[in-house]
């Protein structure tokens, strides 16, 4: 007996997905005119990350219903969550011309925060907020406040959220989260045990906690919240980058070979995984494949280059092409994550002098620190201010006389 339409949506509002996937199918096997079912279809394979088959079925709506505000709402979450944010944001876009659609309007938000365009994110939170008290919304406009340096808008926000009991797992993660880039690691901490004892599935509440815990030098604790985030998700790029980078700090360079040695290196987004593994066995001198791994490196390097760290590359490479799309991309990549780091810190008394930045990795008893020694210490403090940015933690006489001498280390 086929099913109805109300059936299946009995079934699909009741979590149960692959009964209710039966059902439509067989509605639109039976009647191919019963557009709603595509809709609802294309709903249910979202739900069940079956990105492709929830394109097709929304899209094959569209073309029965073009101002269908469930539709195209749901092809911007299906476009953000394989990252093609133009899509995303055209669609979110027309779907809040032609119906003023709220959950397009949050997401847009959301969708700008994550492509770390914050200037827009607090526009569109801050016009929301005006309309409706809403704990997404605020929490959306607390973090934008945060990313535009209005930190103590966002700290009050944030607390007047949890105070007034208006947060959600979203406000009390993105509220962690600026502790813990305030440095106010405990706080931070204090306020993600109480997300995960909500929620104990929120994978990045693990991470967030971990490098608190790290910041803090509990290295056991922080190295059970990565492995807890690779439990819930074994596939998270975010979560395994994190313990790969924790293992590396603690030059535990084997592991690092284990956990990678199976991972699809081709994907473009696993190239900055490719340098660490490269670099893993050449640490523990292990010389398997390295002829293979080095032509891989190299060639995937001409084709895109994206994410890999200039220092792993230097090892297989002499092209200096080459390393120029490397390290482009590299500190391109970098500059975007953490730009907002520099509005946050930024002082609010503007100043004429020229400002000067010197990175390396040798401030300290080394031939090139002490060949700029007297630049470093001895500028005009009138006209220059001085940052030097370090690679590596060093502690000797020479790296604390540049490190006093200058504006900021």
């Amino acid at each position: 007996m086929i099913p109805t339409l109300k059936e299946a949506i009995k079934l699909h509002q009741a979590n149960q997905l692959d009964q209710a996937e039966e059902s439509y199918l067989q509605i639109i096997k039976n009647n191919p005119n019963v557009s709603e079912a595509f809709q609802l279809l294309g709903t249910l394979y979202l739900q069940k990350n079956n990105l492709e088959k929830s394109e097709e079925y929304l899209l094959k709506y569209l073309k029965v219903n073009s101002k269908s505000s469930l539709a195209l709402n749901n092809l911007g979450i299906l476009k953000k969550k394989i990252k093609n944010y133009e899509k995303a944001e055209n669609f979110f876009k027309k779907n809040i011309k032609i119906n003023n659609h709220w959950d397009s309007r949050v997401n847009l938000g959301n969708l700008y925060l994550e492509i770390k365009d914050f200037k827009n994110s607090l526009t569109v939170f801050h016009n929301l907020s005006i309309e409706k008290k809403d704990s997404k919304v605020l929490s959306g406009l607390a973090l934008s406040y945060f990313m535009n340096g209005k930190v103590p808008d966002a700290i009050h926000l944030f607390e007047s959220l949890i105070n007034e009991n208006l947060y959600n797992s979203d406000c009390l993660f993105n509220y962690a989260f600026c502790l813990n880039k305030l440095k106010k690691y405990k706080e931070s901490i204090s306020i993600l045990n109480k997300l995960i004892f909500l929620e104990p599935s929120y994978l990045r509440a693990y991470l967030i906690r971990a490098d608190s815990f790290l910041n803090l030098r509990q290295m056991k604790s922080c190295e059970n919240d990565l492995n807890a985030a690779i439990k819930l998700n074994g596939e998270s790029l975010e979560a395994l980058t994190a313990l790969v980078e924790f293992l590396k700090r603690e030059g535990r360079f084997d592991e690092i070979v284990e956990i990678l040695k199976n991972i699809d290196f081709d994907s473009e987004e696993n190239f900055f995984l490719l340098g660490l593994f490269l670099h893993a066995k050449l640490k523990f001198c292990d010389w398997n494949n390295l002829s293979s791994i080095q032509h891989k490196v190299t060639k995937l390097a001409s084709t895109h280059g994206k994410g890999m760290d200039p220092i792993h590359f230097k090892y297989i490479n002499d092209d200096p092409e080459a390393h120029l799309k490397v390290a482009r991309n590299f500190w391109k990549e970098k500059f975007n994550f953490f730009k907002y780091e520099l509005e946050i810190n930024s002082s609010s008394e503007a100043n004429s002098k020229i400002k000067i930045g010197y990175f390396s990795g040798d401030f300290g008893d080394h031939a090139v620190s002490h060949q700029v020694k007297e630049l470093l210490i001895n500028y005009n403090k009138n006209l220059f201010e001085v940052y030097c940015f370090s690679s590596f933690k060093r502690s000797d006489e020479l790296n604390s006389e540049i490190k006093n001498s200058v504006n900021k280390f």
